[in-house]
């Protein structure tokens, strides 16, 4: 089953970043690594990630922005899914937070929102976050996700 597409939420500057879905269908995430910047003008700087796809093989893809800031590195342990994408913009990525299937929550990366920042959410429930994309340039623009069933 081919993964489905949800997003982006940010703005539509910057160059695309994606997956080739097609000859590298994703099947399950396994880290994310995240280059931020913190306090009042925090943003997110620089993505990156690695899933396996329906081969069992491993792609890596990015990292995307620039390597600024403070480097974090999510490793989804194999018996949990990554099941929420949450964060604010204004107008590129200011912060990000991920959650799993089990509760484990990583973030917040980036600034401290106030109330220009606008909020997003991506709960995928019962399936799971498989692979990323967005637009980037010197920072992440914008980002949104592949879901599909838990592998």
């Amino acid at each position: 089953m081919a993964p489905k597409k949800i997003g982006p939420h940010g703005c539509e500057e910057g160059t695309t970043f994606d997956i080739d879905s097609d000859k590298n269908p994703p099947k399950q995430l396994l880290n994310i690594t995240i280059w931020s910047s913190d306090g009042l003008d925090g943003q997110i700087n620089a993505i990156s990630f690695i899933y396996r796809d329906e081969k069992n093989d491993l792609v890596e893809i990015g990292p995307y922005g620039t390597m600024d800031g403070t480097k974090h590195m999510i490793c989804i342990n194999q018996d949990e899914y990554l099941t929420v994408l949450s964060g604010y913009f204004n107008p590129c990525i200011t912060a990000l937070n991920f959650s799993t299937s089990k509760g484990t929550k990583y973030g917040q990366f980036g600034k401290y929102p106030n109330i220009e920042d606008i909020y997003f959410s991506i709960d995928v429930d019962y399936d799971s976050i498989v692979a990323l994309f967005g637009l980037s340039d010197d920072k992440v623009r914008s980002i949104g996700l592949y879901f599909g069933p838990r592998a």
